[in-house]
């Protein structure tokens, strides 16, 4: 759990970076950190603003459970 909000602190500090490169990705393991947490709703959200396929996948997977 440290390790889990530790790395969602991380990716949210990538997020407040306008221009960076890597938005895309922290938004998809922003969301995947958050499902670990069991926190489905924050994970929904960053996983949606994630442009990844994987992503809209997994959204896919958690709207039919």
């Amino acid at each position: 759990s440290e390790q889990s909000d530790k790395a969602a602190a991380y990716f949210q500090t990538a997020l407040e970076s306008q221009n960076s490169i890597f938005t895309d990705d922290a938004w998809w393991y922003l969301g995947l950190t958050w499902l670990k947490q069991n926190d489905f709703d924050k994970a929904k959200e960053a996983l949606q603003r994630s442009q990844k396929p994987e992503a809209k996948k997994l959204m896919e997977e958690l709207a039919g459970e």
